[in-house]
């Protein structure tokens, strides 16, 4: 029966090992990629697709259209103000090439806070669901790209790429400083 078990445990890139020690037992060490665990996250929408985000990056979901929200330009940026305070914000179909819907109505804003870097806000169509998510390693090509941080096969059964909270803020310039 381990041997069903260590096949399939290579075939994600993981190891077993097995310790005996006589009179005392069996120990079992089983690793597993750091690219296949699982995160809390939230699915977004962005155009007609949809991708993950790790809820550890996002402070804050908030509504387009609430009144402690306004939008402006600032030094030929776009800045989202939110309660008082100033983010540089980014529409998630402009930093992916997705087409945007027609109807642009009921936008969400999320505050996120990546690993390393600034403080900003996401626009995206709408979020959709707050799961765990299992993180699996994306394509090469794709991961090349700096935005993805991997796939997931969520709930509803149709994969997606989860976005990268850093390589998101440094796609729209956001400044790498750690705060």
């Amino acid at each position: 029966g381990m041997d069903v078990v260590r096949t399939n445990l290579q075939g994600i890139g993981g190891t077993i090992e097995l310790e005996n020690y006589e009179g005392h037992g069996l120990k079992m060490t089983l690793r597993l990629p750091l690219t296949l665990s699982i995160i809390a996250g939230l699915s977004v929408r962005a155009g007609d697709q949809i991708f993950g985000i790790s809820r550890s990056s996002v402070v804050e979901i908030v509504s387009a259209s609430n009144a402690n929200v306004k939008i402006e330009e600032l030094g030929g940026c776009q800045v989202a103000s939110i309660r008082g305070e100033r983010y540089p914000i980014a529409t998630l179909e402009d930093v992916l090439g997705i087409e945007m819907p027609e109807i642009a109505s009921g936008r969400t804003l999320i505050v996120m806070r990546p690993a390393i870097g600034s403080t900003f806000v996401l626009d995206v169509a709408s979020v959709i669901d707050n799961e765990e998510l299992v993180v699996k390693p994306g394509a090469p090509l794709v991961m090349s790209t700096g935005l993805f941080a991997g796939t997931s096969l969520p709930d509803n059964g149709r994969p997606m790429l989860l976005l990268d909270a850093s390589g998101l803020a440094a796609a729209i310039g956001v400044d790498m400083i750690d705060q």
